[in-house]
């Protein structure tokens, strides 16, 4: 049994080094491209945009970037075990399989029904107080001398501090999303449990024909609510980033 951990243990460390390089090495990838871009871009082009509109897309929407593609591989990674662990509660009792893929259905889609609007909302509104920022930091070091002379410097200090301000609370309310899917997930699980020893109890079914059923029940669930809370953080990630990276 230890030994099986272990190799557990150290097979998720190659896999996640794995991902992680690739997907950081991708991001770098595209920062080269971006800035390769720029600059074969036609001046009268580049004129378009606030200098700060790029600078945002090559820190900002590449990082963004990075974690949807990480996010996306551990996703493929836990699916592979999830359809496995699937496949043995189908032959061990169809039932608890039942149980266990409703109640985790459920929690993620009533997770995304509550979330997903405000989600697609604070995305849009994020990037604006992020390009605001930047431009407002790039103008204060740029413009020193003219907002020296001109003793406009709190003008720029509050732009910086009013879009900083509200792009963390955006971020703070995106992680809180983020973070709660799991205790929603462990509240239907539960449920989930209870329901079915409340069945057992009324269909009359002795305690040693239940216990072996709540302890795989129990054991299953420990498994995948991880797997299942990282579905639903996903969703919230790609709702968050799909301004960014659409």
């Amino acid at each position: 049994v230890l030994l099986f951990f272990f190799l557990k243990g150290v097979l998720s460390i190659l896999i996640n080094r794995a991902i992680y390089r690739f997907s950081f090495l991708q991001v770098a990838e595209l920062r080269g491209r971006l800035v390769n871009s720029y600059q074969n871009m036609a001046y009268k082009i580049y004129l378009e945009r606030n200098s700060s509109d790029y600078v945002h897309a090559l820190t900002g929407y590449t990082a963004q970037y990075g974690e949807v593609l990480v996010l996306s591989l551990k996703l493929f990674s836990e699916a592979i075990v999830t359809l496995g662990l699937l496949g043995v509660l189908f032959f061990v009792d169809p039932l608890i399989l039942i149980i266990l893929v409703f109640s985790i259905s459920l929690a993620i889609y009533l997770y995304d029904r509550v979330f997903h609007k405000r989600l697609d909302n604070v995305a849009s509104r994020e990037i604006g107080h992020n390009k605001r920022m930047l431009s407002s930091v790039s103008e204060t070091i740029y413009g020193f001398k003219e907002i020296r002379i001109l003793g406009c410097e709190n003008y720029f200090l509050n732009q910086v501090q009013h879009n900083s301000i509200a792009s963390a609370k955006i971020r703070s309310f995106v992680r809180l999303t983020q973070t709660s899917s799991r205790y929603l997930i462990e509240i239907l699980i539960v449920s989930g449990v209870v329901i079915f020893v409340s069945v057992a109890a009324y269909q009359g079914l002795s305690s040693i024909e239940v216990f072996p059923v709540i302890a795989i029940f129990g054991a299953s669930a420990l498994r995948l609510n991880p797997i299942a809370a990282t579905v639903a953080n996903g969703l919230s990630t790609y709702r968050f980033a799909r301004p960014s990276i659409t």
